[in-house]
């Protein structure tokens, strides 16, 4: 595969990383073949993004292909963190859903948030506050 640039860091022919950004070595425009350099087309596209770049369609699907991997991974680790549960004191509740400690202990009365005894504290689900948020506040 190979990358046509109009200008570019000089780089030897050795098989390293073009440096694209802060490079203190001169610019002369060359075509890079990538068998001997590792081009990462995103810190490219980030570095130079009026570069013209010639690549052919395979290489353009396993750069989509790669690009698609590490978006997945991503929202895959987002998901798993927003499942995992955690447990909220009373004051961080109040000061969450903006209610006093009245209303609180009222909800806790009706059933409408319902604590859970940690160590003898009252604590309350992450997902139930969640949940209250995405009502807007109102009651069942």
């Amino acid at each position: 595969m190979s990358y046509f640039f109009s200008s570019i860091p000089y780089q030897s022919e050795v098989k390293k990383p073009v440096e694209f950004c802060g490079s203190n070595g001169g610019v002369k425009p060359t075509i890079i073949d990538a068998s001997i350099y590792m081009i990462n087309i995103t810190e490219l596209a980030q570095c130079a993004p009026a570069i013209n770049i010639t690549i052919t369609a395979a290489d353009l699907k396993d750069f989509a292909t790669q690009l698609i991997a590490e978006t997945k991974a991503e929202l895959e680790q987002s998901i798993s963190d927003s499942k995992a549960e955690t447990y909220l004191s009373g004051e961080k509740v109040m000061e969450m859903l903006e209610i006093s400690k009245t209303t609180l202990w009222r909800w806790k009365q009706r059933g409408y948030l319902v604590p859970v005894r940690i160590g003898g504290n009252d604590r309350y689900k992450s997902s139930d506050i969640n949940h209250i948020l995405q009502k807007g506040g109102r009651h069942v």
